[in-house]
């Protein structure tokens, strides 16, 4: 009896202990929303008046190919800027100490070359070569903003470079927030021996999460390498040592690029952001356990919307091909460690099934959807479950036929051992999904909208090109 009553009444002041936390969080957000409402509107006012979300690279091509002469422009002593060798020579001081300090006067400096052409058919991103007295210095910059590296890309282009320059070179990894070439292009156990040679460059530097880490540094084995600045830094100490107004207009919207492009988007801006804090600070004893009550919460929050996001793509796929029905089947994953989030393939259940021992890779030759974290870690296409002269048994032609009758329904595309068709989810303003956690809720109680419409269609078009060049080549090789 005793052992019950104690139950009873514990569960009893749990019970009123959650009805006060939770009108103490219904008070927190009753009094902070009508104030969120009113800096979004002196917000909207700023932006009339001084246009401060403006910025010229929302007009220009950001790929790889358009980052990567923008870049060049400005490194080239002769570029259009007009400035010599102002912008590079800040650029090899944020590199600190190199094995070689290369004379920067402009007229041993050659024009940078973008897609420089190596002899084993690689190709540098920025090739830029410092006639030096008796021997060139080689300053080499591989941008991967957005796509990933091709096995031992990096490191046949450090063998390349040392082949030709022996130590006077460096090669620049230029990723979104420091992150490393992966092993399979730059095996760990070979770094040793470029140190001084190689260096990585973050598009900006990546927040530090609670254990004292970048997301950059999660134990890669390039800590060594990696740069304490970043381009969005190079950006902002050019723009404040330069004299010439339109270059420093240029530069603030390429340093705010980087920070919009690879900080992430938020649902909040600045006001919001100072709004908020401000408030929380402003009765401390009050406000912070339930402020950090929220933001612990967040992770949950965006996984369950996001989840439910998913399964609504999942089934406006399968619902959108109804005349395969009978036969398709449409899988989708949300959540895990990895950077991709969001995973859907769509195949048919009579095509062949191979064994690949990945539960997230299909086990059959499939339409593929892939949306991460990261600007543009976000790609459709075919793929395989493994390469085709497997599946083939070793006929290259039949192989090659097929690649090519892919590339010829859908398009210009890119290729690799896996995709074997791959491109990637090109919309700005879809690709990140945190940054709309609300409007993805709204589309998820509603059953549709523009995103879900843009992703379904993304699958559903690629999927009626390709399935019957697919089963085609299924059954040949049956």
């Amino acid at each position: 009896m005793e052992t019950e009553r104690f139950f009873t009444d514990l569960a009893s002041r749990l019970e009123t202990a959650r009805r006060v936390n939770l009108k103490r969080y219904r008070d927190f957000f009753t009094v902070l929303a009508p104030r969120l409402e009113a800096a979004r509107g002196l917000d909207i006012e700023l932006d009339r008046q001084l246009a401060r979300r403006f910025n010229v690279f929302k007009y220009l091509k950001t790929d790889e190919l358009g980052l990567s002469a923008i870049l060049a422009d400005l490194l080239n002593p002769r570029g259009p800027h007009g400035q010599g060798t102002f912008f590079l020579q800040r650029f090899v001081k944020i590199l600190g100490k190199l094995p070689f300090r290369p004379n920067l006067s402009a007229s041993r400096i050659s024009d940078p070359v973008v897609e420089m052409a190596t002899a084993e058919n690689g190709r540098f991103d920025i090739y830029l070569q410092i006639d030096d007295g008796a021997a060139p210095y080689c300053l080499a910059i591989e941008n991967k903003p957005y796509a990933r590296d091709q096995k031992n890309q990096v490191k046949k282009y450090l063998e390349y470079l040392s082949c030709q320059y022996g130590k006077r070179f460096v090669l620049i990894y230029l990723s979104p927030k420091g992150e490393g070439p992966r092993n399979r292009s730059l095996p760990t156990k070979e770094l040793g021996k470029w140190s001084g040679k190689f260096a990585i460059l973050p598009y900006l530097k990546a927040h530090i999460e609670e254990d004292g880490k970048t997301e950059g540094e999660r134990e890669d084995g390039f800590e060594e390498f990696r740069l304490p600045y970043s381009l969005a830094d190079w950006f902002k100490e050019c723009r404040r040592d330069c004299d010439v107004d339109r270059l420093r207009w240029f530069l603030r919207d390429a340093e705010a690029f980087c920070q919009r492009q690879f900080g992430g988007q938020t649902m909040t801006n600045d006001c919001d952001t100072k709004l908020a804090t401000d408030f929380v600070l402003s009765e401390p004893e009050k406000n912070l356990e339930i402020a950090y009550t929220v933001y612990k919460s967040w992770p949950a929050v965006r996984e369950r919307i996001c989840t439910k996001f998913s399964d609504n793509i999942r089934s406006h796929v399968k619902d959108k091909i109804s005349e395969l029905q009978d036969d398709i089947q449409v899988e989708a994953t949300y959540g895990g460690k990895s950077s991709i989030k969001f995973r859907l393939w769509l195949y048919r259940r009579s095509w062949t099934q191979y064994e690949v021992g990945n539960p997230d890779w299909p086990e059959r030759i499939a339409v593929r959807l892939e949306v991460g974290d990261a600007p543009k870690s976000r790609y459709f296409g075919i793929v395989s479950p493994l390469p085709l002269e497997k599946i083939t048994k070793g006929d290259t032609k039949r192989s090659e036929d097929f690649k090519a009758e892919l590339r010829k329904s859908l398009g210009s595309g890119k290729q690799d051992s896996k995709w074997l068709w791959w491109n990637y989810v090109e919309h700005p303003r879809y690709g990140d999904w945190e940054s709309r956690i609300l409007g993805l809720y709204r589309e998820t109680e509603k059953g549709n909208g523009k995103v879900m419409k843009y992703y379904v269609d993304l699958v559903v078009k690629t999927a009626k090109k390709v399935m019957q060049i697919i089963s085609d080549f299924d059954r040949e090789n049956a």
